[in-house]
């Protein structure tokens, strides 16, 4: 009879325990999900320009001039935010806002060679650098597949995106110019280093991207995210404009304020010897930052 009691006394202080670790064992998940970063990235921008021409002036038999322009976007930085909803503990979705901004390195490449009607060969080359800058907002709406762990979430993440993209540059290529010395002895020849500008161009885009994301929980409800993510969008061509002016030859000092005006723009454009480029905004990036999630609930 005493054993029966011992029994009966166990049965009844073990089952609430059990009752309460049956409840517990459901899986857990937040709801919600919020979170800023900072991140550094790289644009894929690669843009090449061409200018050419050949012409011939009295003594001048032949005249050939050439710039290759290129374009390359440096490390740049950015910071943002995101909102996330889950279904359930694997399946949500995110919004994602955020803005960058990446240096531009400019390089134009100049050769030039001409050839006097006594058979003097002439050749010349230069490189020039000028700078820019491409800044983008991104405005992404993600499907997340998350794979919740005790310490830690691994996500992956991707969908459409909306792109502002706002892009400026100068430059610089090389213009030659033929005229008699003051008192007509003498046919000067020399190359103008001409300026070339890209004023601020703004334009939006739709594309795609994709994240993978690591994040470690400091605790239940706070963690430190790592996120690779890329995205695509498409290129877009622009054009240089010409800054009008006065320009000294590069290379003899004879030739000193050489307009390069209405009538020279006219020429090189009805010509076609200078290509625009195209912006190629795709880029990579790195983020790091702090989470915020919800209570968890309990998913039956």
């Amino acid at each position: 009879m005493r054993r029966l009691l011992w029994i009966g006394a166990f049965l009844l202080v073990s089952a609430p325990t059990a009752s309460a670790q049956y409840y517990f064992d459901y899986p857990k998940y937040a709801r919600f999900e919020t979170g800023v970063f900072v991140f550094g990235g790289q644009a894929l921008n690669n843009g090449r320009t061409n200018y050419s021409d050949s012409w011939h002036d009295r003594l001048l038999v032949s005249v050939f001039e050439k710039t290759i322009i290129t374009q390359k976007s440096s490390l740049g930085g950015g910071a943002g935010l995101f909102f996330g909803f889950f279904f359930n503990r694997t399946l949500g979705a995110e919004l994602l806002l955020e803005s960058s901004a990446s240096p531009l390195k400019t390089t134009a490449e100049m050769s030039a060679s001409w050839m006097w009607a006594d058979y003097r060969n002439v050749k010349h080359s230069a490189t020039w650098l000028g700078t820019g800058r491409l800044s983008t907002t991104r405005i992404s709406f993600n499907l997340v597949n998350r794979f919740p762990g005790r310490f830690r979430d691994l996500t992956f993440s991707g969908g459409v995106t909306a792109f502002r993209h706002a892009f400026t540059a100068d430059s610089w290529f090389g213009f030659g110019v033929s005229k008699l010395s003051e008192d007509g002895q003498f046919q000067l020849m020399d190359i103008l280093k001409v300026g070339l500008r890209l004023p601020k161009t703004a334009w939006w885009a739709l594309g795609i991207d994709f994240g993978i994301g690591y994040t470690h929980k400091l605790s239940e409800r706070i963690g430190i995210k790592a996120e690779i993510r890329g995205f695509m969008c498409p290129a877009k061509t622009v054009s240089w404009t010409f800054v009008e002016g006065l320009y000294d030859g590069e290379f003899y000092g004879q030739m000193r304020d050489e307009p390069f005006g209405k009538d020279s723009v006219a020429f090189v454009t009805k010509a076609r010897t200078l290509s625009g480029f195209a912006v190629k905004p795709s880029s990579v990036r790195l983020g790091l930052g702090l989470t915020w999630s919800s209570a968890p609930v309990v998913e039956y």
